[in-house]
C-alpha cells in the first residue's frame, strides 16, 4: 500500500480537547527513525568504553542471579528515535498560541512538547502500523485518505 496521504486524527488522552493528526510513514521513513536510534546507541556504547560495558554486564548478571522473572514485554518505541518519528509523523495538531492562532508543527515546536505527550505521540505514529481491521489492509478503521 502507498502510505502517501494516509492520516488519522487522534485525541490526546491526557489533554482534553487536544488532538494530533498522525501520518502513516513509508518504509524509508521508518528505516530512518530506526537508523537514528541505532547510531545513537552505538555512540553511547563507544563512549562508555569496554571496561564500563563489562562492569555493567557483570552487575546486571549479579542482580539477576537467583531471581526468576517473567520476561518483560519489549517497548517497540525502543527501536526508533522518537524525535524522528515525531518530525516525520505529526502532520498537524490543535495547539494555539496566546492570540488563538494555530501553532505550526515544526521541529522546534515538537521539541517543546512535554515528555508524556511526546512519547504518546511517538507511540501513536508506531501504532498506525499495529492496528489491523477486518478488511486486512493493515490499518485501523478510522484511517482517512486525504
Amino acid at each position: 500500500m502507498l502510505a502517501k496521504g494516509i492520516t488519522k486524527r487522534m485525541d490526546v488522552p491526557h489533554e482534553k480537547g487536544h488532538w494530533f493528526e498522525i501520518n502513516l510513514l513509508g518504509w524509508r521513513q521508518m528505516e530512518q527513525a530506526r537508523q537514528v536510534r541505532q547510531k545513537e546507541a552505538f555512540r553511547l556504547l563507544r563512549d562508555m568504553g569496554p571496561e564500563l560495558i563489562k562492569g555493567t554486564r557483570e552487575a546486571a548478571a549479579a542482580q539477576n542471579q537467583g531471581q526468576q522473572q517473567a520476561p518483560a514485554q519489549p517497548d517497540p518505541l525502543q527501536e526508533y528515535d522518537a524525535a524522528t518519528l515525531l518530525r516525520l509523523g505529526i502532520a498537524d495538531w490543535s495547539y494555539l498560541d496566546d492570540d488563538a492562532k494555530p501553532i505550526p508543527v515544526t521541529p522546534e515546536n515538537l521539541d517543546l512538547l512535554d515528555e508524556k505527550t511526546a512519547l504518546w505521540a511517538a507511540r501513536a505514529v508506531l501504532g498506525m502500523y499495529e492496528t489491523q481491521d477486518e478488511r486486512g489492509n493493515g490499518l485501523g478503521p478510522s484511517i482517512e485518505r486525504l
